[in-house]
């Protein structure tokens, strides 16, 4: 399940446990933020950058993640078997929780608490989502994570013990992805990103833009499902939809581009929260 690399942690401090696959660009700021208060643990996921370069530079402790799994199945096993300290929290390289916050969540699954709750916040493109705000267990004692299978999106659970102790305090944790149609959309979003950029930089964007995407992918899925019957209704709404699913991503990257926050204007502004804490921010 876990292949250690290398070993840096202390035993009496709380373990900050963070799942990484080559997050060089941003797992700089972790290490900084809360080395030397905390024990950080990467589970890496074989990275072919500097991550784990960096990491264990900053006197962090990695491990490698051995075997396929969806969700947190890793850190739930770290958590009960692996934990020196007995206490954990799990942290995305992509989320900021100010110390003082962290200190109380310490404080809590110290003293007398097994499972520590978090308000989550979403920011996009370095505007916080109001309506997207909801809670998530990040927080254990060891012993007290368990895994649910069945739901993907949440499946952090407490296990069922008479002694387990919720926290009533939320903690608010920020989340910073970083959003780009060229990462959420695999090759589909990379080449008509790709595509748009070159036409905005043409004389004629606009109309080089309709023509190759509004014309071609929205009308020509009608034109396909009526002249391919004998392929199935089902063949070709699907290629249908697929055309109409492009022509959506590329009208997302024109917006990206022309509207929005480029993706190291992203980092740079978060990089802000870690190096003067998010007081100066609306939270």
């Amino acid at each position: 399940m876990l292949d250690l690399i290398h070993d840096n942690r202390s035993g009496h401090r709380m373990e900050i446990v963070i799942p990484t696959f080559n997050e060089e660009r941003r797992i700089g700021n972790l290490l900084q933020y809360y080395g030397g208060l905390y024990d950080i643990v990467l589970l890496d996921d074989s990275s072919t950058d500097q991550t784990v370069v960096m990491a264990i530079e900053a006197g962090a402790t990695v491990f490698r993640r051995i075997g396929q799994a969806v969700g947190d199945v890793h850190f739930v096993y770290y958590a009960n078997e692996v934990s020196k300290s007995g206490l954990c929290f799990y942290l995305f390289a992509d989320e900021f929780i100010e110390k003082s916050d962290m200190e109380e969540v310490y404080r809590e699954l110290r003293d007398h608490c097994s499972l520590v709750m978090c308000r989550k916040a979403e920011w996009l493109y370095g505007r916080r989502m109001l309506t997207l705000n909801h809670t998530e267990r990040r927080g254990f004692r060891k012993g007290c994570a368990r895994h649910d299978p069945d739901n993907l999106h949440e499946n952090l659970k407490a296990v069922d013990l008479p002694d387990v102790q919720i926290s009533r305090r939320l903690f608010n944790l920020h989340h910073f992805q970083i959003w780009s149609v060229r990462g959420l959309f695999g090759k589909v979003g990379v080449y008509c990103y790709t595509e748009v950029e070159q036409f905005r930089r043409s004389k004629r964007a606009f109309r080089s833009f309709f023509r190759r995407y509004v014309v071609s992918l929205l009308g020509f899925p009608f034109l396909k499902a009526w002249r391919e019957r004998n392929i199935g209704l089902a063949r070709a709404l699907f290629f249908s939809l697929a055309d109409l699913c492009e022509l959506v991503i590329a009208a997302l990257s024109w917006l990206e581009l022309k509207f929005l926050m480029s993706t190291e204007e992203q980092l740079a502004y978060y990089s802000t929260f870690y190096s003067r804490g998010s007081n100066s921010h609306s939270i």
